[in-house]
């Protein structure tokens, strides 16, 4: 699902370094994350608009993007998974791992409480 998104540098470019702070991490990379490219780090994952990535990996779910914004890092994680088990059940599971993403594989992994009817409360 990953689109190619050019490198500044050019396609030779050597591979690119994680960035040491969300605020650090290029637009260029930002794209990349939200059309379903894999991450370095942490920086990068907690720098994605989630809700962007959702339109990519789930468009029948697009309109909940919202959901996954203006949280905390891992509460988008936490509506992510909510968010995708709603849009898959059972087959998140199955499905999760065809994802280049693995902020969107993290939804899967947030998801298995949903899985057993654990919702946290």
């Amino acid at each position: 699902m990953s689109v190619p998104v050019t490198h500044p540098r050019g396609p030779a470019a050597a591979p690119r370094k994680g960035a040491r702070r969300p605020s650090e991490v290029p637009d260029y990379v930002l794209e990349e994350l939200a059309a379903g490219g894999v991450s370095r780090n942490h920086m990068e994952q907690m720098a994605l608009d989630q809700g962007r990535l959702l339109e990519t990996v789930l468009p029948s779910h697009a309109r909940r993007a919202d959901e996954l914004r203006g949280l905390n890092f891992l509460g988008r994680l936490r509506a992510g998974a909510v968010v995708a088990w709603d849009a898959l059940g059972e087959d998140l599971f199955d499905v999760a791992g065809t994802w280049p993403s693995d902020t969107a594989r993290g939804w899967a992994a947030f998801a298995v409480p949903l899985a057993s009817g654990d919702t946290g409360h």
